[in-house]
């Protein structure tokens, strides 16, 4: 085998190595509820970083209040759910690694924000004529 031959075969088999390194086969899923146990719809989801809070990847819940992450990384991460209206709220960290290729994440709950109104002047200015 000549000298071109065999870098060509070590290149070769370095990109099917470094490729197969990239391969992203994690699945997360799970279902955010309201405060009575009813799914909530339209919600935002987003998977973060466990270590910094980085966004991976966002997503909508569905009708039936389900959500669902595929092709991740290995690595820490957490959900966190935001509407308006409702506070957020955030899931405990989890592990997706070889061993546990698919996570379902414990059905989170949204409760309503308690904003109440501050004080209100009305204040009204009489015509001079």
């Amino acid at each position: 085998m000549n000298m071109r031959n065999y870098f060509t075969l070590c290149f070769f088999l370095f990109i099917s190595v470094a490729l197969s390194a990239q391969n992203k086969t994690g699945k997360v899923s799970g279902s955010v509820l309201d405060a009575s146990g009813k799914p909530l719809p339209s919600i935002s989801v987003s998977l973060l970083k466990a270590k910094d809070s980085s966004l991976v990847k966002m997503a909508v819940t569905a009708r039936d209040g389900k959500y669902e992450f595929e092709k991740i990384a290995d690595g820490n991460y957490l959900i966190a759910t935001s509407s308006a209206g409702l506070e957020k709220s955030f899931s405990s960290p989890f592990i997706l690694n070889e061993s546990s290729q698919q996570v379902q994440v414990a059905a989170l709950q949204m409760v309503a924000a308690a904003k109440g109104l501050g004080e209100v002047t009305v204040t009204a200015k009489r015509p001079f004529i």
